[in-house]
């Protein structure tokens, strides 16, 4: 199975959360959920001051695929594809998703609003030999 690791970060800036911001980042702590959605939130110092961040919801993904035959041999082509004999194979795609929190907290941009539904978009590429089909 192969497994892809995805590193996301954001780049917080104190000047756009507050113009009056000296020194934003000096000190972070996340001790401990603030507001209830049962992800940690984060407390930033500033210069006499602390700004409270907290994340919007997460979605955490996982797939699976298993082939059909597990190996493929080239020189056996049992598929016939517009009159060409093809090697071939079956797939089964299995995604899962874990949401967090599963209920939100706090206001909801319109962007956000799916009426209660969570969306995710996957996009498959299949990758074939030139002049496969």
């Amino acid at each position: 199975m192969h497994v892809t690791t995805v590193i996301v970060f954001q780049r917080i800036f104190g000047s756009k959360l507050d113009p009056q911001l000296r020194y934003f980042g000096r000190s972070l702590d996340s001790y401990k959920d603030l507001n209830g959605d049962t992800i940690p939130d984060v407390s930033v110092g500033a210069y006499g001051k602390v700004v409270q961040l907290w994340s919007r919801g997460v979605a955490s993904v996982s797939a699976q695929a298993a082939f059909n035959p597990n190996k493929i041999n080239i020189f056996s082509k049992p598929c016939d594809v517009n009159g060409r004999k093809l090697s071939c194979f079956n797939t089964n795609l299995c995604f899962r998703a874990a949401f967090r929190p599963k209920k939100p907290v706090g206001p909801i941009g319109k962007s956000d609003d799916l009426s209660g539904r969570s969306t995710l978009l996957f996009l498959l590429t299949l990758l074939l030999p030139f002049g496969s089909i």
